[in-house]
């Protein structure tokens, strides 16, 4: 009876205080738990688990190249693929002349006149008249001229001059046939110089061919070899010309014509030698 009533006597003293302490626990685990990065608490203590807090993300680090497979033993290493290259497009076409001598490739081959290279061609025929004194007499020289053009400058034809004065001509006081006739013609090559942005231009030329002097009862009579005087010409000229379309240009120009073998009728080579001025009109394809 004794032991009984002391063991009752320490459960009546022991609930009190278990009771007590049950209702503390509660009210702690009730309260929010503090935000920290410890550990979650442990079961025993409160009866539940904290979740842990998600972390940030984090960017994905970047795959490492792939290296190259080893070469297999007994087989020869692949070889890398070339590079391919697209090929650049084509530039636009330079629109100055600064330009478009830069992008012209460089040639160490001297310039010639006549080259591989695609030529322009033209031609022209031209009607003119000059000034001349021949035989000491002043008169008036019709002459035609006609030429092939090379990439507008060298031209290279053939020209012809007639004397056209009707006058009687007294040959060393031959009066039995007193009437001349002179002309001469030959081979022409004129070579233009031009102006950067102007239709005028200048030209340097050279006749060289022969001629002949006669002389005739009546203007319109017949020429033979016993009334007619061979002899050569050469003819250095300079001129100026002027554009009005590509068809057609004007032009003035001077001569001076150099005779060799004249020596029939009394004549001499300085009867005929002498300066000629003139125009001419010109129409092709310049």
């Amino acid at each position: 009876m004794t032991k009984m009533s002391a063991v009752t006597l320490g459960i009546a003293i022991a609930l009190p205080s278990i009771a007590g302490a049950q209702p503390e626990s509660r009210a702690a685990s009730s309260s929010p738990p503090p935000a920290s990065t410890t550990s979650p608490i442990a079961a025993g203590e409160s009866g539940w688990t904290q979740a842990p807090e998600p972390s940030p993300p984090v960017a994905a680090a970047p795959e490492p190249a792939s290296a190259a497979p080893a070469p297999t033993a007994g087989l020869p290493a692949p070889q890398p693929a070339p590079a391919q290259t697209t090929a650049p497009a084509p530039a636009m076409a330079a629109t100055t002349g600064s330009s478009a001598a830069a992008a012209a490739p460089i040639s160490d081959e001297p310039p010639t006149l006549f080259s591989s290279r695609s030529m322009k061609v033209g031609g022209y025929g031209a009607l003119g008249v000059r000034y001349a004194r021949i035989n000491g007499n002043d008169g008036v020289v019709t002459g035609l001229e006609g030429a092939l053009l090379l990439d507008h400058k060298f031209a290279i034809g053939l020209a012809a001059y007639s004397w056209a004065n009707q006058e009687r001509v007294a040959a060393a006081g031959n009066f039995a046939h007193p009437y001349l006739h002179y002309g001469y013609g030959g081979l022409l090559i004129r070579y233009h110089v031009y102006v950067p942005n102007s239709p005028v231009y200048f030209s340097a030329a050279a006749l060289v061919g022969g001629g002949a002097v006669a002389l005739t009862n009546t203007w319109d009579g017949n020429v033979y070899q016993e009334n007619s005087d061979i002899f050569f010409v050469l003819e250095p000229q300079l001129g100026v010309h002027v554009n009005f379309t590509r068809w057609l240009r004007a032009g003035l120009d001077a001569g001076y014509r150099v005779h060799s073998g004249v020596g029939k009728f009394g004549y001499t080579e300085s009867d005929f030698n002498g300066l000629s001025l003139g125009g001419n009109l010109a129409f092709g394809w310049f």
